[in-house]
């Protein structure tokens, strides 16, 4: 006992210390998180224990009591178990690293092609029978090229029949009603995700607005076809009639599936009686 009350102090720094050499060996060895844990409210659970169990032999060998090193014990178990903890916050940290996928690896993900303007040398047709794009315009993109993400902007759409106007004694009968003043949707700013067509924006705006639009589709020209819109059809005012459209005055050579947009684009759908030439289209 007498032993016990000179050396206690001593004794248990010690015995702390090699557990905590136990500890770190395991930690080395295992790198395990959970295993380390276990191995540490092990070595926690046994320093109290013989906590206890020596301080009621010293108590029972005549009341002897080291507040001071209690204290001192404490401090150096609460330093051993923080730096237990770093060491599992970093080994921790360092496995959630590797489980994060690169940022070239997401770039390369999303990587789609990008709408390209013609440099004017383009010779021949492209298989859809589409002759080359003048310089400067915007090429066609092929559905099976194009790639719709969660980023969008603003473009600009209207959709006009006013050329019918001019032209009311050709017009089939009972369709004067759906031609009004000859404006179907004014100038309208409408949303367009990237990637999107022309024909996107334009089926999405006339089901929200209730337009009638109807369309087929044309695989040998790689794009959709547009018949009616606001039942207004193809040939329902002249053997050359139907609808045509543009994006900021340009009135493209490929169909509206193909045709990507990009922000702040004008879109006009116009319906022509005179194969386009009544409209500007060449």
């Amino acid at each position: 006992m007498y032993f016990l009350k000179r050396n206690w102090k001593n004794l248990t720094v010690f015995v702390l210390a090699v557990a905590c050499i136990v500890l770190w060996i395991c930690t080395l060895r295992i790198g395990s998180v959970d295993e380390t844990q276990r191995i540490s409210r092990f070595v926690s659970s046994a320093y109290d224990q013989m906590s206890v169990a020596s301080g009621e032999a010293v108590s029972g060998s005549g009341g002897y009591e080291n507040s001071a090193s209690e204290d001192e014990l404490s401090q150096v178990n609460s330093k051993s178990r923080d730096s237990d903890k770093e060491k599992i916050d970093k080994s921790k940290e360092a496995s959630d690293k590797s489980k994060k996928p690169s940022v070239k690896g997401d770039k390369d993900k999303n990587k789609f092609p990008e709408r390209k303007n013609s440099d004017g040398k383009g010779k021949g047709k492209d298989k859809f029978g589409t002759d080359p794009v003048p310089k400067g315009k915007p090429e066609p993109v092929n559905e099976e090229d194009q790639k719709v993400t969660k980023d969008y902007f603003y473009v600009y759409l209207s959709i006009d029949c006013e050329t019918i106007l001019d032209h009311m004694d050709e017009l089939t009968e009972g369709l004067d009603k759906y031609v009004g003043d000859g404006i179907i949707l004014g100038k309208t700013k409408v949303k367009c995700y990237k990637g999107e067509s022309v024909w996107d924006v334009l089926s999405r705006e006339c089901k929200a607005r209730k337009i009638n639009l109807e369309s087929e589709d044309a695989p040998a020209f790689g794009t959709v076809y547009i018949k009616s819109i606001n039942n207004i059809g193809e040939y329902d005012c002249g053997e050359l009639s139907g609808w045509n459209y543009c994006v900021d005055g340009w009135y493209p050579n490929y169909g509206v599936s193909r045709y990507i947009l990009k922000k702040s684009e004008y879109i006009r759908l116009r319906y022509t009686c005179d194969l386009g030439r009544d409209i500007g289209s060449q």
